[in-house]
């Protein structure tokens, strides 16, 4: 688009293949370097008063939408993704795209993470029996029923997670997002019906997948929504991991049960 800057969702410029910038090194849930998030930022033009738009070329899924969430957890109310597959609509709504990189002026970003965002494998084992947490698997069925492992160790679900993949809460033919009605629908079907005093926890495989379902979570005013960051890419490569496969859901009164 014309005035846009290019930047990928996950790696941050100049720091080498193994550095991310949106997402824990290395996906162990330990704690992110938050003035590396600053520096990034400020470096490429983004300022606390700046308005973020982030498009990409596939909706509902880390080219816009993962960026938004971070920017959320990072403080930063004032961004928003274009939706379905951004650059492919705004071609089709008849308006100009431009071949001409643009490049901000450094700008001042100051970071205000949210509090209880990112949990660790150690949390998410620890609530497992408490009623008012609930874990929301937002992986493709054959993930969360074991048939497709991927590239893990081990494949399967969390004791007593709700699937709500993140393509439920979409209109695929265009991938936009659904109205707030339809969406509220899916997850009052999967008896999600948004707590105050209950918290989600969000995972996937990589902590990408999430951030449709969060945004979404967070616009229809779930108050405590927060994700598992190391995901099924650690939870599913360890040893000491409860994991449950078949298509038993679980309930959203608690991870452990004790519901419908």
């Amino acid at each position: 688009m014309p005035g846009s800057q290019w930047r990928t969702p996950s790696r941050s410029p100049g720091e080498g293949p193994s550095k991310y910038i949106f997402r824990t090194e290395g996906g162990d849930g330990s704690t992110p370097d938050v003035a590396r998030y600053e520096r990034f930022l400020s470096k490429n033009g983004i300022g606390d008063s700046s308005r973020v738009v982030v498009y990409g070329d596939y909706g509902g899924n880390k080219t816009s939408t993962l960026p938004v969430m971070l920017l959320r957890w990072l403080g930063h109310e004032k961004a928003h993704f274009l939706d379905g597959v951004g650059l492919q609509q705004w071609k089709q709504a008849g308006y100009g795209v431009s071949t001409e990189p643009r490049t901000l002026s450094e700008a001042s970003f100051t970071a205000d993470p949210q509090k209880n965002f990112l949990w660790t494998t150690e949390e998410v084992k620890s609530a497992l029996d408490k009623e008012n947490v609930v874990i929301v698997d937002t992986r493709s069925k054959a993930e969360y029923t074991g048939e497709n492992a991927r590239e893990n160790d081990r494949g399967g679900h969390i004791p007593g997670a709700v699937r709500v993949n993140y393509s439920d809460l979409m209109h695929w033919p265009d991938r936009t997002t659904l109205s707030p009605q339809k969406a509220q629908a899916v997850l009052d079907e999967k008896d999600l019906s948004g707590k105050e005093d209950t918290t989600y926890v969000l995972h996937c495989q990589t902590s990408t997948r999430v951030s449709e379902n969060y945004l979404v979570m967070k616009d229809l005013g779930y108050e405590n929504v927060a994700v598992y960051d190391a995901s099924w890419h650690d939870w599913g490569n360890r040893e000491d991991t409860p994991i449950v496969t078949g298509d038993a859901q679980g309930s959203a009164q608690g991870a452990s049960g004790g519901g419908r």
